[in-house]
């Protein structure tokens, strides 16, 4: 049987690392959560929004890999409850945001906010789900590794490639806020702006 090494270093894994970085960057929820996230709150908040939305990825990867995915490509009616749900917590978030006025001492502590809102809103979006049963499995070898494994291993690869790009967005972003000062970031224009994003994100979920 093939090692974990072999695999990595088959013929197909170049098209698996250039499919997935265009995909990683293609504009999408993900990226302009990122962005919002990074502007408002500053760098802290956008890494821990890019690992939130990274570990994402790899609980998605572990449910391929496991089968339990497939259950919302079969189930009309779980997929229709997580994407609801998914939906309905960014509308949640939306309504939030324009309660909430930034002050400094929150701006310190956002951080564990900010992880676990990227954690929920990939977990909870059945698209993203949809895309990893789709999309790893054509790159499995037959006569390889255990395909199990093989999902995981490229999951892996796929989670490290999106937390590095994530990573990078969110620097960079960063630059921009020193732009938008404190009372630009707590007015009710720009925490309508941030809701507007979250709104329309919770909109896609039901395209």
């Amino acid at each position: 049987m093939n090692s974990i090494l072999d695999f990595i270093n088959n013929a197909s894994m170049m098209s698996f690392l250039v499919a997935s970085i265009v995909l990683i960057l293609a504009p999408g929820p993900d990226i302009i959560f990122l962005l919002t996230q990074s502007v408002r709150h500053g760098k802290g908040a956008g890494l821990a929004t890019a690992l939130g939305l990274s570990l994402g990825n790899l609980i998605h990867t572990l449910l391929v890999a496991s089968g339990l995915a497939l259950l919302l490509q079969s189930s009309a009616q779980v997929f229709t409850i997580v994407r609801v749900t998914g939906a309905f917590y960014l509308l949640w978030l939306a309504a939030n945001t324009l309660r909430q006025v930034d002050t400094e001492d929150q701006q310190r502590t956002t951080q564990v906010h900010c992880f676990r809102r990227g954690l929920l809103m990939n977990i909870l979006n059945p698209k993203v789900a949809l895309f990893f049963i789709a999309f790893l499995p054509q790159f499995v070898i037959t006569g390889s590794l255990p395909a199990a494994l093989q999902l995981i291993v490229l999951g892996l690869i796929f989670t490290m490639m999106v937390m590095s790009i994530f990573i990078s967005i969110s620097l960079l972003a960063e630059k921009a806020q020193p732009l938008c000062s404190l009372e630009m970031r707590s007015s009710m224009l720009f925490r309508g702006l941030i809701a507007s994003v979250y709104t329309l994100i919770a909109l896609q979920l039901f395209i």
